[in-house]
């Protein structure tokens, strides 16, 4: 039997028990968990693919990957807003709202920054 191919995320090993995938640019690629998974799907979802196809190694861990882009451009909305649905997704309310926050004070009518913050409805349109 062939070893599963590393999870297409973050490089890792894939447990044999486990399932996780998601489709990018077409394919479904194995994850190796729902931290992976919930991240790659938000890199999809925020049309951000092109990190996949761009990038030329493994980050050192999963969660490097997204603070590179904003060391380069800390003002990048997209990427505050991928940031704040991962801290979500993980868990991590406080972190996740902080980055809403920040996304709503450079671009204030951010759709999804609005809807996450639960202000769509009280700001002006």
């Amino acid at each position: 039997m062939a070893d599963k191919e590393p999870c297409y995320h973050c490089g890792l090993p894939i447990p044999a028990s486990v399932d996780f995938s998601v489709e990018i640019d077409g394919q479904r690629r194995a994850m190796c968990c729902a931290g992976c998974q919930a991240v790659a799907q938000a890199i999809v979802a925020n049309g951000l693919t092109d990190y996949y196809r761009h990038r030329d190694a493994m980050p050192e861990s999963p969660r490097e990957a997204l603070p590179q882009v904003l060391a380069t451009s800390p003002a990048n909305v997209d990427a505050l807003f991928l940031l704040g649905q991962i801290y979500k997704a993980a868990g991590f309310e406080a972190r996740a709202s902080a980055m809403f926050r920040r996304v709503l004070e450079l671009k204030p009518r951010h759709a999804g920054a609005l809807e996450e913050t639960g202000t769509s409805r009280s700001r002006p349109v």
